[in-house]
């Protein structure tokens, strides 16, 4: 799957993004600075880092797999080994099932990674949203906090510097029909599944543990960012961070690192406590340019509550109301 591709960042493809939210949310994002970060597993996906093991990786994996076997039944001691397994295609099915099982069940297991979501903003009506959006608030309605991207990604470098992460990165969602087969669209998502299958067929050459050891990030950003494509009207953009495991954070103190872990939070919702990390904060100020204030018969009313609420923490921002004539019925 060697493709020739013009990466662009997320800046360039999105100066500006949209995190869409309640007034409980908007509210504690002015006052404190500071973005939420809800583990996965709590997601509105009933697939959240599922689909992408259920329905592509072992798409993604038979190729090299097979390539990996190919090779081995160059040499006579190779053939001979293939025709025991009951051949090529036979070996390379088989092989990739149990990899593929084996790699779905260690990173559900070990991997715990907390998401942030914004909104790329829609092409026509900006200022407007997205509908699909709205109509997931109710008859309650919504806020859309537009933040400036560059200067987001450089609070993100500064919570990588201060705070002690397994790993951490934000991207475009990639979304797939049932068709797994389907072509990657983002530059990002075609990089990391070269790195997958690189390493794949390297371990079927040659099985040992150190060459997976650089499947941490593949894995992690491509099932993180995977999602059925009925989802794509969002055009999604997600920070995807990783809180070290204890184990790892201890032997990490012993090779000197000095940055804290963010301790992971609880809220209720529905009778569940929902775990989430707080992003940022420390003296920082997010870089908020709009507040969007969805569809609503007391939109007005809403908006002036914003203006005053964003008066009496020092937030310099225009808050708009969107024109779609939605009433949350």
């Amino acid at each position: 799957m060697n493709q020739s591709v013009v990466k662009q960042s997320i800046v360039e493809a999105h100066p500006r993004l949209h995190h869409y939210t309640t007034a409980v949310g908007l509210r504690g994002i002015i006052e404190s600075q500071q973005l939420w970060a809800t583990s996965i597993a709590y997601l509105n996906d009933a697939e959240e880092h599922t689909g992408f093991y259920d329905r592509r990786l072992r798409y993604l994996m038979l190729p090299p797999v097979r390539d990996g076997f190919v090779q081995i039944a160059s040499t006579a001691t190779g053939r001979a080994a293939m025709v025991k397994l009951g051949g090529i295609e036979a070996a390379a099915a088989r092989s990739v099932e149990e990899m593929a099982t084996l790699i779905r069940e260690a990173t559900l297991r070990f991997n715990n990674p907390f998401i942030t979501s914004f909104c790329g903003l829609p092409e026509r009506h900006p200022d407007d949203g997205l509908l699909s959006q709205w109509r997931g608030y109710g008859s309650d309605g919504g806020y859309a906090i537009e933040f400036d991207t560059a200067a987001l990604e450089g609070l993100l470098k500064i919570e990588e510097s201060t705070f002690y992460y397994q790993y951490s990165m934000w991207g475009d969602v990639e979304y797939y029909d049932q068709d797994t087969g389907e072509a990657t669209t983002q530059p990002e998502t075609i990089e990391w599944e070269q790195v997958l299958q690189n390493a794949i067929r390297a371990y079927v050459i040659k099985p040992t543990a150190d060459r997976l050891g650089n499947l941490l990030e593949p894995i992690t950003a491509l099932s993180c960012l995977h999602k059925h494509r009925g989802f794509s009207e969002e055009a999604e953009v997600r920070i995807v961070a990783l809180p070290t495991n204890d184990e790892i954070f201890q032997e990490a103190l012993k090779q000197g690192e000095k940055r804290p872990r963010r301790p992971i939070e609880f809220r209720p919702k529905n009778g569940v406590l929902v775990p989430y990390i707080l992003l940022f904060g420390s003296g920082t100020k997010l870089p908020i340019r709009k507040i969007l204030v969805g569809p609503h018969p007391d939109k007005i009313k809403r908006q002036r509550a914003v203006q005053m609420l964003l008066e009496k923490h020092g937030v310099e921002a225009d808050v708009l109301v969107s024109d779609i004539p939605y009433l949350g019925r």
